[in-house]
Formats: C-alpha cells, sequence, structure tokens
C-alpha cells in the first residue's frame, strides 16, 4: 500500500479515521511505532502551514509533537550565499546522493540576483551557482525593504516532488537570521557551521580576525540556530585547525570550507544515521568551551588605511594576510594626495636582526625605500613603527594599473613618503 509504513502488513485495509482515533486513545506509543509521519498528517487533519514545511506540526495532539523511534530521513533545508557555503554544501549533496535514505531530499534557500561590477549588473551568488550545477532545486529570498527572509516564509512554497516535509535547515554563511516562523516548523530545527571556536569570533568575519590578529589555530563549530541572533546557538561540536605560516584568506578559507563539510557529514551520520541515539539528536547536547567571547565584526575599507606610525611590520604582514590587495594609503602627487593600494610579502623585517643600511633605520615612518645592490636581488621596503619594516610587493596609485613595487619606485623621481 503506498505511503504506509513497511512494518505494517500490506495486504491488511487502511484504517479508517475512527479506528485510528482508538488506537491513539488505547496505545499512542504503538501508534507512534507503526505509522509514518505522513500517515500521521493525514489521519489528523494538520493544517497547511505557510512554507509547508511540515516537520513540527501546530497540532496540539499530545503524540505529534514527540519523535518517532524510527527516524523519518531527512529532508534539508540548506541556507547559503557564498563561495565557502557552496564548498561546504558540495558534502553534503555528496552524502545525499551515496544515502538517499539517510538524506531522501536536499534543497537550497540562497539571496536573490544582485548588481555586481562596474556596470551594476545581476548576478547570482556562488552559492546559487553551485547548486545549479548540482541541478539542485533552489529557493530565492527577494530582496526587499520589509525584511526579505520573514516575508518570503509567510509565501506558499510549493511541495517537493515526492511531497515530504522538510524537518532540518543547515545554514553555513548565510548573513540573515532564520526566523522561528520558519524554524519552528521543521521537526529538528537547524543547525549552522561557523568558522571558528565559538564563542571566539562570532560574528561575519571570524576569518579574517584569526588572520589580522596573528593566531596559530582557528576552527570549526556547529551549533544550533538561534531565530533571535548570530552565533548564539548551543554547541554541538567544535575541531580546532592550525594556520600555516604562510596562509592567506584564500587559502584559509578552503582549509575551514574543506573541515567544515567533513564535519557535517559526520554530524549527520552520527547523529540520524546508523550511530544514532533515541529522540531528538540535538537536544540533550550542552555548550561546554573554555574559548574566550570575542565579536569578529566586519572591517571596514577606511580601517584597512594603515598608520605608519603605529603599526609595526608584524601588524602590516599579518592584516596583508587578511587583506591582500586591500591595505592602502596616501601619497603626494602634483598637488594631490593619491589613494595608494599595497600588497605586501609574507616575509617582514626587524632593524634588529637584519643589516639594513643606515638610511633605512633613520628614515621616517612610511618613507619606501629599495633595499640591495645595483644589478643584484632588490627589495622595496617601507618603515614601520617599532623599529620594522615591511617588504613591498606590488603598488596600485588610484587611476593607474597595478605594478611591481621596485618598477614603480625607480620610476619615482624624488623620495617616496606614504601618508
Amino acid at each position: 500500500m503506498a505511503g504506509t509504513n513497511p512494518k505494517l502488513n500490506s495486504s491488511r485495509p487502511e484504517d479508517s479515521k475512527l479506528q485510528f482515533t482508538r488506537k491513539v486513545k488505547e496505545n499512542p506509543s504503538r501508534v507512534m511505532r507503526l505509522y509514518t509521519p505522513l500517515q500521521l498528517h493525514r489521519y489528523c487533519h494538520v493544517p497547511k502551514l505557510p512554507v509547508k514545511l511540515l516537520g513540527r506540526s501546530n497540532s496540539s495532539s499530545p503524540f505529534l509533537s514527540r519523535p518517532s523511534p524510527s527516524r523519518p530521513p531527512l529532508n534539508i533545508l540548506y541556507f547559503g550565499s557564498d563561495h565557502f557555503s557552496g564548498q561546504v554544501f558540495k558534502k553534503l549533496h555528496d552524502l545525499h546522493k551515496s544515502d538517499p535514505q539517510l538524506i531522501q531530499n536536499l534543497e537550497v534557500v540562497t539571496r536573490c540576483d544582485m548588481p555586481k561590477g562596474h556596470r551594476l549588473r545581476l548576478a547570482p551568488c556562488p552559492m546559487k551557482v553551485e547548486a545549479q550545477q548540482l541541478g539542485v532545486k533552489i529557493h530565492e529570498i527577494p530582496k526587499r525593504e520589509d525584511g526579505d527572509i520573514k516575508a518570503w516564509a509567510k509565501e506558499p512554497m510549493p511541495l517537493t516532488p515526492d511531497a515530504q516535509s522538510f524537518n532540518l535547515a543547515i545554514a553555513v554563511s548565510f548573513g540573515l537570521l532564520i526566523p522561528n516562523e520558519v524554524l519552528a516548523q521543521l521537526r529538528w530545527g537547524g543547525t549552522n557551521i561557523h568558522p571558528s571556536l565559538l564563542p571566539m569570533y562570532r560574528g561575519p568575519a571570524p576569518i579574517h580576525h584569526a588572520l589580522m590578529n596573528g593566531d596559530v589555530y582557528t576552527g570549526v563549530t556547529i551549533q544550533t540556530l538561534d531565530p533571535k541572533e548570530f552565533d548564539n546557538g548551543r554547541i554541538l561540536e567544535q575541531e580546532r585547525v592550525d594556520i600555516p605560516q604562510d596562509a592567506t584568506l584564500e587559502n584559509l578559507k578552503n582549509m575551514l570550507a574543506e573541515k567544515s563539510g567533513n564535519m557535517l557529514v559526520d554530524f549527520v551520520r552520527k547523529r540520524w544515521g546508523s550511530e544514532m541515539v533515541d529522540g531528538n539528536p540535538l537536544a540533550s547536547l550542552t555548550s561546554v568551551t573554555s574559548y574566550p567571547k570575542i565579536y569578529a565584526p566586519k572591517v571596514a575599507k577606511d580601517a584597512l588605511r594603515v598608520n605608519w606610525k603605529e603599526w609595526s611590520g608584524r601588524k602590516v604582514m599579518q592584516w596583508n594576510k587578511a587583506f591582500t590587495g586591500q591595505l592602502w594609503t596616501t601619497l603626494h602627487v602634483n598637488d594631490q594626495y593619491k589613494r595608494v593600494l599595497l600588497t605586501f610579502s609574507q616575509s617582514g623585517h626587524s632593524f634588529k636582526d637584519e643589516d639594513l643600511p643606515e638610511e633605512l633605520k633613520q628614515a621616517e615612518p612610511g618613507t619606501l625605500i629599495v633595499v640591495g645592490p645595483s644589478g643584484g636581488e632588490r627589495f622595496a621596503a617601507v618603515v614601520c613603527a617599532d623599529d620594522s619594516i615591511a617588504t613591498l610587493t606590488s603598488v596600485k596609485v588610484e587611476g593607474k594599473r597595478n605594478v611591481d613595487a621596485v618598477a614603480w619606485y625607480d620610476k619615482v623621481d624624488g623620495k617616496v613618503v606614504f601618508e
């Protein structure tokens, strides 16, 4: 019989609503074992919900809100927007394809196309591109002034082709709070992957801040979703990741995306797969962490201006890792101040341990000098605070193209002092 539990005798005619009601009154726990969630919903007249995420019922029936001992397969809504979330999603999608009994359905909720580039042409976000390439169904959150996702949550959304209900939300680098209007309708609520060891670096820029501060390790956290505040859920799992000495934002993001994807797959298998435990797989987990509570806000462009009198060469290096090619300064050129974008090498020098010319040691902070013999290997150095220098590799003056720092210096007439 289509739609019945395999444990039931398929030759037995389907119960009438009267028979079903009698069974509930006599032994509700047995009913939970014998009937699928879809059967329970049909017999109990569960009303249509706005977005049809029927994982958690509005009904007051005592047994409908209880998790089934024979846990149904996962039907996941994955919320993401950027390349990081797309990389993690690929791992989850591979699990869905290899184990459809564990993850029956997987769909994506992402941001709508936004204007990008000089001509402000509409372009899809990286998460949408990844979902399209994998042939996954996509739900877009329209851009609205009245609250993007809350407005979307109230709209009708078509059921999946097999008429299964969503029962779990997974959010990775989505950028919007997922409201209770959505989470309350999901049997398992929602989980989130965050690339830091929470509560350290909670906020939108955890990877940047780990590099800016010169940390030697960071990590990945799986937490529950809080509908009212970002990164305020209960911590479910954490793993530490060492930061390579030559790490940049791009390769550290890739490392953490790889770790996040693997952790998510293991987490889903452990909590809902063959190793699953009875009851809600998230209910009994508690937050145990010794990491400090630090907020990691987005860094404004004005904050990327190098303060030569206060920034050491080490700080310049660390910030360069997080914002390669985005650090800037100003230069007085032809009675005008021009903005100059700077890119530095991953190595710095100190006056104390480097055999540097006296000219460089006595120069004021912000002075650019090329060091090295004529015809030999030369490098461009900028004097910083704390008796240190930063090795400059390229320069892009406002309105000009990006050029090698030594070649640019050789063409400049006179002393170069950045301000």
